[in-house]
């Protein structure tokens, strides 16, 4: 086994490795489901505690809705807009790995990767 292909020691090891290997993601946070940062790997101009706050707010309304029509607990959410994606997994029971794709994005394979990435994020929390 190569060095690159160790397991990452850390969730920052993480979410680098993560958006090194999908080109098609512009950005990756692990934030708690309160809306802290943990760790984040973002494109420039792209606010970290922002992007926080806004995925607790989505997976909020997520839950509530999941809950509401009877769907149990939420455990992936994912929006498309004209210029890409949004998608948070959870990881663990506190926190959620949110990433943002180009709207280009191999989303099967995308969707793999970070519900991986995801299990391993709660591992290392």
């Amino acid at each position: 086994m190569t060095p690159e292909e160790t397991a990452p020691d850390t969730v920052e090891q993480l979410l680098r490795r993560l958006r090194e290997g999908n080109s098609d993601l512009t950005g990756v946070a692990l934030v708690t489901v309160e809306g802290f940062a943990v760790a984040a790997d973002l494109e420039h101009g792209l606010d970290e505690e922002s992007v926080a706050a806004l995925t607790a707010d989505l997976l909020g309304h997520a839950a509530r809705s999941m809950g509401e029509f009877g769907r149990g607990d939420c455990t992936e959410l994912y929006a498309r807009g004209d210029n890409g994606y949004i998608m948070a997994f959870r990881a663990g029971t506190d926190a959620a790995l949110v990433g943002l794709a180009t709207a280009h994005a191999s989303l099967g394979l995308l969707m793999l990767d970070m519900r991986r990435a995801a299990a391993k994020a709660a591992e290392l929390m």
